[in-house]
Parts: C-alpha cells; structure tokens; sequence
C-alpha cells in the first residue's frame, strides 16, 4: 500500500508552523504531537513500496509535465512560485489537510526521501518544504534512521557550510544513555538529532532566498522513526501571516 500523503502532511505540519517557541518546546511539541497522530493512525502504512514508486517504475510523474527552465534550489524548486503553477506545471496537489498545503513529487527529489509537502499562498507562493523518509522499522540502536540523518547531513554540510546547529545526542541525565538505549530516547524526545542552517546567524548566508534549512530525526515509537528536511524561503513569515489573517476571518 502506498504512503498516504495526507497523514504525512499532518504529521510534518508541526515542522513549519512551529514558531515563536524555543527549540526545546518545540521539539517536546512536535513529540507529543506525533505520539498523538501515530497512535490515530496506526492502522494505516507509511511504508511506500519501491514497485509502487512512480520514479522507480518509469511512469509518468509530476516532472514529466514540466516545461521550463532548470531551477537551482531545493529540490529544483524556489521561492514564491505561485499556487496555479504549482498546479499545473508541477501538477501539485491539494493535502486538504492543513492551510494552503500541497503534496506532490518535486523536479529533483532526494533518492532518501519519498514524501513531500508544500506549503503557498496566494500573495506569497511557494514558502516552505518538508521532504520525509518512509516510517523507518529500527532497532535498539536506531542505527536504521541515525545512518541516513547522517548522510544527508554530510550532503547539506557540503551544499551550504557547516551548521549553526549540530546537536546529535541524548540529553544530559537521561536514564536512556546505554546505546541500546537510543531508539527508546529518540521515542521519547530524550534524544536530539538536529542540523540547522540559518541564514544570517553568525554570518552564514544562505543561497536560493532560503531562511532556514533543518534536518531532523521524529520517533514514533520505539521501533519507527522519521527523517525529515524542512526548507523555509525568506517569504515565509509573509506567507503564515497570510496564513492566519485567512484563519481570523474564519472565527
């Protein structure tokens, strides 16, 4: 059975409407967020089967429909592209299941990640995109979901320099430091795995009118965790508050 896009759109909502928090809120946030949705929704399979991938099996995808000139940006995309192109040049779809939120195959996917979504609004475009790992089965040692966090990282580091944020650790006076212990912590948000890119701290400038790049590991459950990388253009603090200005005039 193949992912369901929607619930992975709900699940990675957190990751770009999560501001104004510290990053420690943020993180417990987004734990007790997903333990709430993985236990909603466990019936349902995250795991997007290689004979059932579009890219794998030659089929037409939402690339073949594009007729433009190469994109340098993540993932061959960029900022403010807008909602109606979007649709119809990259063949992006609606989630329905967050604000001005889309799912669909990018122009250059990364191999690692399967799952993607797109969050533009009508005076802003394109803003913000998450690309996600398949729910990963993992052992005690996480080794499963640690190996390709660091290997993407490495791929990120030789792209945009090395990250203000490189936290890769279980926190200080946790009772789960055994290394057989990692998958446990990781479950429980009493490990961090974290790479954050952020455009003008200490200097850094970040190319392609991006703001912020960050690779994250999210535990499910002490068998399954998640990979994911967020990227939030510059015009993103216009977009959520276009967001919720929409939002307001619902209440």
């Amino acid at each position: 059975m193949m992912a369901d896009t929607k619930l992975i759109a709900v699940l990675l909502l957190p990751l770009l409407f999560c501001t104004g928090c510290t990053e420690s809120g943020k993180e417990r946030d987004l734990q007790s967020t997903l333990e709430s949705l993985w236990n909603k929704y466990k019936a349902h399979s995250l795991i997007f089967k290689s004979d059932e991938n579009p890219v794998a099996q030659g089929k037409e995808t939402s690339t073949d429909k594009i007729q433009t000139e190469e994109i340098i940006g993540p993932f061959g995309l960029k900022q403010g592209i807008s909602v109606e192109d979007l649709k119809k040049k990259y063949g992006f779809t609606e989630t329905n299941k967050g604000p001005d939120e889309y799912g669909g195959m990018p122009p250059k996917p990364l191999y690692q990640l399967v799952q993607y979504v797109y969050i533009a609004t009508k005076n802003y475009g394109l803003c913000a995109i998450v690309g996600a790992t398949d729910g990963v089965e993992i052992n005690v040692f996480a080794d499963q979901i640690t190996g390709p966090f660091f290997d993407v990282g490495r791929l990120l580091e030789m792209k945009y320099g090395k990250p203000g944020r490189d936290i890769h650790q279980v926190k200080p006076g946790s009772a789960l430091n055994r290394p057989q212990d990692l998958a446990m912590a990781i479950s429980r948000g009493e490990a961090t795995y974290t790479m954050t890119w952020l455009d003008g701290e200490n200097g850094m400038v970040l190319p392609n009118e991006l703001k912020k790049v960050e690779l994250n590991v999210m535990g499910f459950s002490p068998t399954q965790a998640l990979l994911t990388l967020t990227y939030k253009f510059k015009n993103y603090d216009g977009c959520l508050s276009e967001i919720r200005a929409e939002a307001i005039k619902s209440l």
